[in-house]
């Protein structure tokens, strides 16, 4: 941390800025302390917003409402039951996910944990039936590919606290991040030879197209009318079929979602290792048919999960009336 700066005296939003401009020269430990400092911070004011709002006479203000565009909830003209509950499941559990990750004191130990878990079961979801050599091969890769996809992870975090939409420069940093160590020679770009997805069995995007077909994802994510979750499981399938990369596209992939889910007040979508197949099956019925319903149900069924498992770490969590504290703080 820089001592010449007294990250203390700055508001949440003067913080908030010094990360988004200076992340690239922050370590990566700099740069979850100042995250744990921001979200500490961000809160704080919130309750003393909230505190000087009540002090004040209440006036009734006219307000003139304008019509919102209508969200695109699922990408299925007519959703089935089982998808409409888990939609409905959602946003139920996703109140209660705000609530308690807003009144955690210490909520840096959920992202800790959350780093972890994602860590472990992203990476555990990319392995193959192995010989013992390969096994260990593969153990020794599990290494580097964890302290890389850690700070993907947290370089994801920063960017979706900091940055107002997913970026060119988001989408190749976060691959390079994950490629650093393992196939260092291809990082920084968008590849720029031919690779064959073996283990869907489907050919993938010429090279050359790359680049306008990842501006055109891009734009249509931001400029439609999806929910955060529609970006998310957008980009997700559109990373693994255009495989721009070389390698860690699936990786990479799950990270960029997680971009438009932490962003908008949800967990990242946890998969675990035992559902490989269920997940790759689910991805290539829609590349073949169009027919987007296994997917989208396979995806809402892991966030359902996500958000459950998330509420329960963060109940294990200590919390604290921050209206209390600040007052005792100021009493002093």
């Amino acid at each position: 941390m820089n001592k010449q700066l007294d990250y203390n005296k700055m508001t949440s939003k003067e913080l908030q800025q010094y990360i988004r401009e200076n992340k690239t020269a922050l370590t990566a430990e700099q740069r979850h302390d100042l995250l744990k400092l921001w979200q500490k911070k961000s809160l704080s004011e919130k309750e003393k917003l909230v505190e000087e709002a009540n002090k004040k006479p209440r006036k009734t203000v006219r307000v003139e409402i304008k019509p919102q565009p209508v969200l695109q909830e699922s990408t299925l003209k007519d959703p089935p039951p089982s998808i409409q509950e888990l939609y409905q499941n959602i946003h139920q559990l996703q109140k209660v996910y705000q609530k308690k990750l807003a009144t955690t004191l210490i909520p840096y130990k959920f992202w800790d944990w959350m780093i972890d878990e994602s860590s472990h079961s992203s990476i555990a979801l990319e392995q193959t039936k192995m010989t013992d050599e390969e096994q260990d091969n593969f153990i020794r890769l599990c290494r580097l590919q964890d302290k890389n996809y850690k700070q993907a992870f947290l370089d994801i975090l920063t960017n979706s606290y900091t940055e107002p939409h997913l970026t060119h420069d988001i989408v190749i940093g976060t691959a390079s991040t994950l490629m650093k160590d393992i196939e260092p020679e291809h990082k920084n770009y968008y590849r720029k030879v031919g690779v064959q997805m073996y283990d869907l069995g489907i050919a993938v995007q010429n090279p050359a197209s790359i680049p306008l077909k990842m501006t055109s994802i891009l734009r249509e994510i931001e400029e439609g009318n999806k929910t955060p979750i529609q970006k998310a499981l957008d980009i997700h399938y559109n990373v693994i079929f255009i495989q721009p990369f070389i390698d860690s596209n699936k990786r990479t992939a799950r990270l960029l979602a997680n971009f438009y889910l932490i962003k908008n007040e949800y967990p990242p979508i946890l998969i675990s290792p035992k559902d490989q197949a269920a997940y790759l099956e689910a991805m290539v019925e829609l590349k073949k048919t169009g027919n987007a319903e296994k997917y989208e149900h396979f995806m809402l069924k892991n966030l359902e999960n996500t958000l459950v498992r998330s509420i329960e770490r963060l109940e294990q969590l200590p919390v604290k009336n921050l209206s209390k504290l600040i007052a005792e703080k100021g009493g002093r």
